[in-house]
């Protein structure tokens, strides 16, 4: 099962040194979300990473920047989705993987770009927002990503997220889902590094 954790979207402290510590405990995919930061920022912060890990890195912003920086792909929001330029970008950048978020069953059956994984959520109620509930029926969920798997084109690897933790893994993976992204269950720990090596536990099984 394929384990993808995301940065906190604030600043945390000594995060870099933290997702360092997630690298060397065996994280392949890491997405870099700080939709606050300038270019300039997220440099910074990039070059914090040694360079041998940032083909486990996907941004989720200044994508330009992956023209520069060996990153194992881009993520899309939903405003990058519809963005000419980055349209273009993403042509230049064909050996990249390429990710977006969706949020309800019918995006996802509706979708037409050829995206190398999805998120799908919040599957469960969300760790990191308590507000940010969960909208999926399980029953449906499950149903529509069968039927998925069993159409002729291409379909994209489904990765659930939201409210992912040790608990409910299991269950994601009964759904259906290749793999899970975890947010809220690492960085809401008072150990982030050994919450992940928990959860890695599971998704190596």
């Amino acid at each position: 099962m394929r384990l993808i954790a995301l940065s906190p979207p604030q600043e945390y402290p000594d995060e870099a040194h933290i997702v360092n510590e997630l690298f060397a405990s065996g994280l392949q995919t890491f997405h870099l979300r700080k939709p606050a930061f300038t270019r300039e920022t997220l440099e910074r912060y990039i070059n914090l990473i040694p360079a041998e890990y940032h083909r486990r890195i996907v941004i989720h912003s200044h994508y330009s920047l992956a023209k520069h920086y060996h990153f194992q792909g881009i993520h899309l929001t939903e405003k990058a989705r519809h963005s000419s330029s980055v349209h273009r970008i993403i042509r230049e950048l064909k050996e990249k993987s390429l990710s977006t978020s969706f949020h309800s069953l019918e995006e996802l059956r509706s979708h037409r770009r050829r995206y190398t994984y999805v998120f799908i959520g919040p599957v469960f109620d969300s760790i990191s927002k308590p507000d940010y509930k969960s909208t999926f029926d399980p029953g449906s969920l499950r149903e529509t990503i069968a039927a998925l798997k069993k159409r002729n084109n291409y379909v994209p690897q489904l990765i659930a997220l939201g409210g992912i933790e040790t608990k409910n893994i299991p269950t994601a993976f009964s759904l259906g889902f290749a793999g899970v992204a975890v947010l809220g269950a690492v960085w809401e720990s008072k150990e982030p590094v050994e919450a992940f090596r928990k959860i890695k536990t599971l998704t190596d099984r």
